[in-house]
């Protein structure tokens, strides 16, 4: 997991996990308490060979917290790759979305509006101060 700081110890918390299938009522409560227990902001899960997921998907995974994602389908029975984050800590601008890859754009000043902007995030992660952004 990623942490991301700035000098006034604002903390993104940053996962990426392969869950080999997001199907089961029992993998969704695990990627649950995950978020719960880490206090993730902002996850992607790679393999949940799901070719649509709704809202009620999301919530199993996010419970009732504020949310968005963006969602690369499966391909017979395939891939797929969900990127989603808790909306008062990040917010997205666009994305881009390929067979195999998605890029989020957006913002971290829902963290806390006293931080000055803080340009842009790509899902390409090379780690950067927290000031200069994520790309």
């Amino acid at each position: 997991m990623l942490q991301v700081r700035d000098t006034n110890l604002i903390v993104m918390k940053v996962a990426a996990w392969n869950v080999r299938g997001l199907g089961s009522q029992q993998k969704k409560s695990m990627v649950k308490n995950f978020i719960k227990d880490e206090c993730v902001d902002f996850i992607s899960l790679v393999e949940t060979k799901h070719a649509e997921l709704s809202q009620w998907d999301l919530m199993a995974v996010w419970g009732q917290q504020s949310f968005e994602w963006v969602h690369v389908p499966a391909t017979e029975g395939s891939g797929g790759l969900l990127v989603t984050w808790h909306t008062g800590s990040f917010g997205a601008i666009s994305s881009i979305i390929a067979p195999r890859w998605v890029c989020v754009i957006g913002d971290f000043c829902r963290i806390n509006s006293d931080v000055p902007y803080v340009q842009y995030m790509h899902l390409t992660l090379k780690v950067k101060n927290y000031n200069y952004g994520i790309s």
